[in-house]
């Protein structure tokens, strides 16, 4: 048996880290499975899902993670469009 279900998070953008466990787990104890496999997944070019452990310092090391690997994402609307990879804007 297979059963789908959709969550909607809102997130503020920017790295915002939302823990869905309790959304999830609402899911699962209304689909009466007993025994399975869940599967988790978002969809956009720019989002992601991780399993890690929701705990403040490990969000705000997580967040200083990315900010090391992608520094400014949260200032690229500051970036002229001819400036951006995909190149000039029509």
């Amino acid at each position: 048996m297979v059963i789908s279900k959709t969550l909607r998070i809102r997130t503020s953008g920017d790295c915002d880290i939302v823990d869905i466990t309790k959304e999830v787990a609402k899911a699962v104890d209304e689909s009466a499975i007993a025994n399975g496999t869940i599967t988790v997944f978002v969809t956009g070019s720019t989002a992601g899902v991780t399993t890690i452990e929701y705990e403040t310092g490990l969000v705000a090391d997580f967040k200083a993670m990315w900010e090391r690997i992608a520094p400014g994402i949260s200032d690229m609307n500051m970036i002229a469009p001819e400036e951006t990879a995909t190149g000039p804007h029509m």
